[in-house]
């Protein structure tokens, strides 16, 4: 919802405007970009691998920072949601280590200097990659971690839905007018205006 994403846009104060002009300038880009993203209902990865051009590297940093950031507005849906609790990849089912293996590639190209551990040698990799070539491999796997991040939501999204489609009470049967002639739904056999009716 939007009240959960403009104070990441504008800061906890708000966006002090010049005018109602200025505001509506602005808000109406906003949201017309929001609206556009809501009626294509999918998220696309805006960059052409084979043909990358001038800037789009600087360009693809920024906007694996800001799908971060929109991921950190509902962190418990990509396994983000403490921090302090260490989690063994054991623990984790198939789709949520390639989601979490998905967010660590995002990560990476957004801040780099977030995660050092990616950078240093483990047991299944003894000597330290150089920077650049991890970072190319991180770029080149961003497409790939984009798309198993959006479909993971996908599924989760739908997957609320239909939660919360299960917490509706089911629509109470319409209720026919009973005449006062009529048998009375009680199942007394009397007239409702002398049984239930009477009341």
């Amino acid at each position: 919802m939007p009240s959960d994403w403009l104070p990441g846009v504008f800061g906890e104060e708000m966006m002090n405007f010049k005018n109602k002009a200025e505001a509506d300038k602005l808000m109406g880009h906003l949201f017309a970009a929001y609206n556009r993203i809501n009626e294509d209902n999918e998220l696309k990865f805006p960059f052409d691998m084979e043909k990358l051009k001038k800037g789009d590297v600087e360009r693809m940093q920024d906007w694996s920072y800001g799908l971060f950031l929109a991921m950190s507005l509902s962190p418990e849906t990509w396994g983000m949601d403490d921090e302090d609790e260490e989690v063994d990849d054991d623990d984790l089912s198939e789709e949520e280590q390639e989601v979490s293996a998905a967010c660590g590639v995002i990560i990476g190209v957004a801040m780099p200097d977030e995660i050092p551990e990616l950078f240093e040698p483990t047991k299944n990799r003894k000597s330290l990659p150089k920077t650049e070539k991890l970072l190319v491999t991180l770029y080149t796997m961003l497409p790939r971690a984009f798309a198993i991040v959006r479909d993971h939501g996908i599924a989760q999204r739908k997957k609320m839905r239909e939660e919360l489609a299960s917490l509706v009470p089911p629509k109470p049967r319409s209720l026919e007018k009973i005449g006062r002639n009529d048998p009375c739904p009680c199942g007394s056999g009397k007239k409702y205006k002398n049984c239930c009716g009477m009341n």
